[in-house]
This record gives structure tokens, C-alpha cells and sequence, in this order.
């Protein structure tokens, strides 16, 4: 038996390394891991339970530092129930990370799916981690972007070259945009994750976002980067305080409100996951403590883990497909979707 696991964990290792492989180089599920997978499905219960747990140690173990050898009567609580449990988170980080770009609202259909999954998570801390991690796609793909600003309002800010002003403005907006957000986020935090849950509320919510974005479906905005007003950065940022409720979406409420500004669909984009960078970092900061302090965080460890890195991909190429969606203007879709999603919870939940 003890031959027969070192055999498996070389294939799960290997398995690992080719995952890996796929994020950094491109490559699919090659040949080893298929054969990983084909190993696994094809073991006896007992040796199934047994892989299961070094896997588990080697996460603990990568997560805690520990240098000490596996022990592979470890984590004896690690049970198919658990691995369900890994699954379930897993499956939450894909949905919240897919819908977290686009504009039908992440946190309703987290609230959502965690009914229909029969998972009762307390509190934003689980909310505000998966977002982090969209957080992160984000920024990967607007770094370009993002280093352009920071480049260009530093040498406004130093050398005062009129060149690098609307950068620095647009700096300055998305500074005064956070506020309404932020301010009503700590005063009413508690407020929002208690009450304003309730799978009526959020079928509501998903009305009016859908409502929403057929008003402006076809709008052709004008107004550029360097085009943005104080005025038009109050109003976003209200706009986006707002989606503060579950089932109004802060992407497609923000990307309204600048829309109905006049702004070039373009802009309203960039302008609207900019918006969203430090309100996730506040968020981070203001959960970081709680989720740190969870009695049950060893617990949580491996189906935290796995909901945040299935958000970061899904976040990544879900925000790639919109920024294509948006150039053709097909916002009409997501309106529809979000009218029926609306009716289906009013109705059947």
C-alpha cells in the first residue's frame, strides 16, 4: 500500500505542476493528468480516502510552513462530506467570480446559489475574499492602464506638465467616486449583511438592475477620459453606494450611471473597474481581522482557497469576454437575463 501511494502523490504532483503549467504557458489537461484522473476514478474507497487526506496534508502543510514529513493519518475529519463542502465553495468562487465583471450582480446570485446549495455563510468575509480575487484579475488586465495613470500623475503632480493633467483629474474623480461608497460601507456594513439578504429583496434588486440596463441599452456616449466632470464622479459614486444592496450589480450600476453621463462605453468601462479597486481593497482591509479571527478558519482553509483561485480565473476571463460584449453594445442580454432571473426568485424562492 505504501508503494501504491507514493505512486499516486508522484501523479497527483505531477498533475498539480501540469495545472500550473496551463496558467503560465497556455497547455490543456495533457497527458499525465489525464492519467491522474483516470487512476483516481478507477481506485478502491479505502485508497480513494487515503489520497484524499495527503492531498489535505500537503495543503496544510504548504499553508502552515511546516516542515515536517506527511503523515497520512492526518485530517482523519477530511471526509467526502468535507470534500462536498471544498466543491460547493469552489462552485460559489466560479459563480461570484463570472458574474463579478459583468452586470447582473455577484452578491445576489452568491446569496443565491448558497440557498440553493443549502451553505449558510455569515457575514461579508467570505464575500469580500472571492472579491478580492476578482480584485486581482482586474488589475492584470488594466495594468497597463493603471501604470499609465501612476506614471503620468506623478510627473503631473511634480514637473506640472499639462500633457499628464486628465490623467491626474481622472485620479482625482475615481479618489472622490470612492466616498459615498465607502462612507455608507462602514456606516451600514452590519446593516446590509444581516438584513438586506433576503432572497426577495435580492429578486427586486435584479429588477431594477434589469430595468436599468434596458434604459441605456443603445445610449452612444461622447465623453472621453479626459472629458469627466466633478459632477459626473459624485453621481457614479452614488450610483455605486447603491449597489451596496445585494442584486443591484456595482458593475452594471456604475456603468449605467456613466452612460446616462454621456460617457463613451469604453470610458464607463475602465472608469467602473477602477471604481471597484479600492472599494475591494477596503473591503479586504475592513474583513482581513474577521476573517483571520474565524474559529473555524482551519476549517475553511481548503474550500476558501479553492472558491479564491476559481474566482481569480473566472473573474479574469469573464471581464475579457464583457470588454468584447460592451464594444458591440449588447447590453440588451443581460437585462433580459436579469428579468427572468428576477421573476425566478420572486416565484419560486
Amino acid at each position: 500500500m505504501h508503494l501504491i501511494l507514493l505512486l499516486y502523490k508522484k501523479l497527483i504532483w505531477k498533475f498539480i505542476g501540469e495545472v500550473v503549467e496551463f496558467f503560465f504557458s497556455g497547455s490543456f489537461l495533457c497527458d499525465s493528468a489525464l492519467l491522474v484522473l483516470r487512476c483516481l476514478s478507477q481506485m478502491p474507497a479505502s485508497y480513494k480516502k487515503l489520497i484524499w487526506k495527503l492531498i489535505g496534508e500537503v495543503v496544510e502543510s504548504f499553508f502552515r510552513g511546516s516542515q515536517h514529513s506527511i503523515n497520512l493519518l492526518y485530517l482523519e475529519e477530511l471526509t467526502l462530506e468535507s470534500l462536498w463542502e471544498t466543491l460547493k465553495y469552489a462552485i460559489l468562487g466560479l459563480i461570484q467570480g463570472f458574474t463579478e465583471p459583468i452586470p447582473i450582480s455577484s452578491s445576489g446570485h452568491l446569496v443565491i446559489a448558497q440557498r440553493l446549495f443549502g451553505l449558510e455563510i455569515e457575514g461579508l468575509s467570505f464575500e469580500v475574499l472571492v472579491n478580492f480575487a476578482s480584485l486581482l484579475a482586474v488589475l492584470l488586465i488594466y495594468r497597463q492602464d493603471l501604470i499609465r495613470l501612476t506614471v503620468n500623475g506623478f510627473k503631473y503632480l511634480t514637473k506640472r506638465d499639462e500633457n499628464c493633467r486628465g490623467d491626474f483629474m481622472f485620479i482625482i474623480y475615481l479618489i472622490i467616486a470612492t466616498i459615498p461608497a465607502g462612507v455608507i460601507g462602514v456606516l451600514f456594513n452590519d446593516f446590509i449583511s444581516d438584513r438586506l439578504k433576503g432572497l426577495n429583496v435580492i429578486g427586486i434588486t435584479l429588477l431594477i438592475t434589469a430595468v436599468s440596463l434596458f434604459l441605456i441599452r443603445n445610449l452612444r456616449g461622447r465623453k472621453g477620459d479626459q472629458q469627466l466632470t466633478l459632477k459626473d464622479a459624485i453621481i457614479i459614486g452614488l450610483a455605486q453606494s447603491v449597489a451596496l444592496i445585494p442584486g443591484i450589480s456595482r458593475s452594471g450600476a456604475t456603468i449605467v450611471a456613466a452612460m446616462a453621463l454621456g460617457m463613451k462605453q469604453e470610458t464607463a468601462l475602465r472608469f467602473s473597474f477602477f471604481l471597484y479597486i479600492p472599494v475591494s481593497l477596503g473591503g479586504m482591509v475592513l474583513e482581513a481581522k474577521h476573517i483571520a479571527s474565524d474559529p473555524d478558519l482551519d476549517r475553511l482553509l481548503l474550500p476558501y482557497g479553492a472558491a479564491f483561485l476559481v474566482a481569480l480565473v473566472a473573474s479574469y476571463f469573464s471581464l475579457k469576454w464583457f470588454m468584447n460584449i460592451m464594444k458591440k453594445g449588447n447590453l440588451l442580454y443581460f437585462s433580459i437575463y436579469c428579468l427572468i432571473a428576477g421573476l425566478a426568485v420572486l416565484l419560486f424562492l
